[in-house]
């Protein structure tokens, strides 16, 4: 029930923050806001608080922002009708829903170093099989303390080095019993899928982790810095993936989670901590702000899309055509969720 609660407030939180982007950048430049909901389907509760009705829908999976005059059939030519504004105020409010997603995103990853991030410690669980390390003598529970000389801090660095060693022999430091030993190990090379999926030919030391952590915090202006280097390298990863799966190279059921798979994952992040639970809302925040900005119609992305063929045609496209392409567009996307749904159910639900 608490997992469950805290799904319902992450979903909503994110939408809020989003449609809220929308809404203040809209009143701002002079854009009335007739409606503000969050949800779909029938409104369990609705206040009108001066010229603007706050709603919520029963199904919390969206929201949306009305403005006036939104669309030539509903436009009067007032001034504070969206249509009046010049386009690149019209760009500035569909903009600003993805920006404050992806601003949210950077301050729940400056959060989550501030709080404290679970690392994996260097410490040997296991070994595969033929492993050099344990020809070498490595044993389970010594500790990697240094690796060619480079201090071994987490489970993560001691991967970087030995991924990369190029084949070379390494010189190993580990810690068993407060002593400090030392050996020499040859990687070998082995099949390795990457973060994105893809299969690599990488080097190992044939062990595994023991699965032993510990928090690790930031002082406020190095979990800023933390914060930026993973929205950075988090917007890079996704959009690979993107292209990745669009020339199929990472197939499509691992590529994307909808609604009951985020479900699932926040059930395990609740038990974790809070700061898996920060990283957890900076990346469902971040892949918002990204999915949102795709160039597909009905999208913010679309509708930036449209506003350029605006600028470059001097017009508006017409009503019809763009309610063509919305209707079509909104087809699509109703069956993208349908099958996102199915794998999710496949994924987490049946295994």
């Amino acid at each position: 029930m608490l997992s469950f609660l805290v799904f319902l407030f992450i979903v909503s939180f994110l939408i809020v923050i989003h449609e809220a982007g929308h809404f203040i950048i809209a009143r701002r430049n002079g854009v009335k806001v007739e409606r503000f909901c969050i949800g779909f389907g029938p409104q369990i509760l609705k206040k009108k608080i001066k010229d603007v009705e706050f709603a919520i829908g029963l199904i919390p999976l969206g929201g949306y922002v009305k403005l006036a005059g939104e669309n030539e059939r509903e436009s009067k030519g007032y001034d504070f009708e969206y249509l009046s504004k010049p386009i690149n105020v019209r760009a500035k409010i569909v903009l600003a829903g993805p920006l404050t997603n992806y601003i949210c995103a950077f301050l729940f990853f400056s959060l989550m170093f501030m709080v404290g991030h679970q690392i994996l410690l260097p410490v040997v669980g296991d070994f595969l099989k033929d492993s050099p390390a344990k020809k070498a003598g490595i044993k389970k529970g010594d500790v990697i303390v240094e690796v060619d000389g480079k201090k071994i801090e987490n489970w993560q660095q001691l991967q970087k080095i030995v991924f990369n060693c190029k084949g070379k022999t390494l010189s190993v430091k580990v810690k068993r019993d407060s002593k400090i030993l030392d050996f020499k190990i040859k990687p070998t090379k082995r099949e390795y899928r990457d973060i994105l999926g893809r299969k690599r030919k990488v080097y190992f030391l044939g062990i595994i982790a023991k699965g032993n952590t510990k928090t690790k915090k930031y002082p406020f202006f190095r979990a800023i810095f933390e914060g930026a280097k993973l929205l950075f390298f988090l917007t890079l990863m996704i959009f690979k993936a993107l292209f990745l799966m669009i020339i199929r190279v990472l197939p499509f059921r691992e590529a994307l989670t909808g609604p009951l798979g985020i479900y699932y994952l926040t059930k395990k992040v609740v038990h974790i901590g809070l700061g898996a639970i920060f990283h957890f809302i900076g990346v469902l925040s971040l892949s918002l702000a990204i999915f949102n900005i795709l160039p597909f119609p009905i999208l913010d992305g679309g509708h930036l899309l449209f506003l350029s063929l605006e600028k470059i045609r001097k017009k508006r496209l017409s009503p019809q055509i763009e309610d063509l392409i919305n209707n079509i567009a909104l087809s699509l996307l109703i069956f993208l969720v349908i099958l996102v749904f199915i794998n999710d159910i496949f994924r987490f639900v049946i295994k």
